[in-house]
């Protein structure tokens, strides 16, 4: 029988089996269902036999389908005739092996061309930075640096300055940037940013651009607090522009202007002058 009709055979028992198998259990399921809701016991019990029934023949029907497909095959499988080919008796024939050529190099007639040497980049060297020149403003008593001062942080900055003319339980009064000339003590405060400790640290007092007052000191307090600062001249404010500038080291950091109002004059009467009677 060919191949290709067996093959056929064995795909449509195949076929058959798995649609009676799928056919079985759904008409078993239906049984056993209706067993659990029947109206009656006898409904019942008839309905859960024949289920039971059906549901064991298509367990069986399973490998007797498997079975038979694989019997039609086998059946129809022709056999295998093993033929034995002769072996040919390998005969060695020795073989005198052919002269190896020898390749003797000829001397080179050219001059050879020397290889390029790799040019060594140039490696750049690092600009040093430029000296930090102080400005022409600065104090002079700051020119002179403490020797016990550490560097700053590099980010160290102080805030903008706030002026007031009094200093009341830790707080700043009488604000403002105008004073009269009787105005004891200027007091500024000002944010202060990472300043380290034993930072040098500068509060400069000018008056018409001059320099007046302010030594360098080093900073003692919190790294990130308010500043507080204050100067009263021997003899009292003279009138005119103020200004306090704030350095950290020899960097400008603030600057707020002041001015201290001079003294009221007080106007003097003049007298009227009294008219003369002119005689007709």
């Amino acid at each position: 029988m060919s191949p290709a009709i067996v093959h056929y055979i064995v795909l449509a028992v195949r076929v058959v089996g798995a649609v009676a198998v799928v056919v079985l259990l759904i008409l078993a399921a239906n049984l056993l269902r209706q067993a659990r809701s029947g109206a009656y016991y006898v409904v019942r019990e008839e309905a859960r036999t024949r289920g039971l029934r059906l549901l064991l023949i298509a367990v069986a029907l399973v490998p007797v389908t498997l079975g038979l497909g694989a019997a039609v095959d086998t059946l129809a499988r022709p056999a295998v005739v093993a033929k034995v080919t002769p072996t040919s008796t390998l005969t060695v024939v020795a073989t005198q092996p052919a002269p190896t050529q020898t390749i003797t190099p000829e001397p080179p007639t050219g001059t050879s061309t020397p290889r390029p040497t790799a040019t060594p980049l140039p490696v750049s060297t690092a600009t040093p930075s430029p000296t930090r020149i102080p400005p022409t403003d600065l104090p002079p008593t700051l020119l002179t640096p403490l020797p016990s001062a550490v560097p700053m942080a590099e980010n160290a900055s102080f805030g903008p300055v706030q002026l007031g003319s009094g200093w009341v339980d830790l707080h700043l009064a009488g604000i403002g940037n105008l004073f009269p000339l009787d105005v004891k003590i200027i007091h500024a405060t000002f944010l202060v940013r990472n300043l380290n400790r034993n930072a040098a640290w500068t509060a400069a007092w000018y008056r018409d651009g001059k320099y007046v007052a302010g030594d360098p000191l080093l900073w003692d307090a919190s790294p990130n607090t308010v500043g507080h600062v204050y100067y009263g001249p021997k003899g009292g404010y003279k009138p005119g522009k103020w200004e306090l500038r704030l350095y950290i080291e020899d960097r400008l950091q603030q600057k707020a202007t002041f001015t201290i109002l001079p003294a009221t004059s007080t106007p003097t009467a003049t007298p009227t002058p009294t008219a003369t009677a002119t005689p007709r």
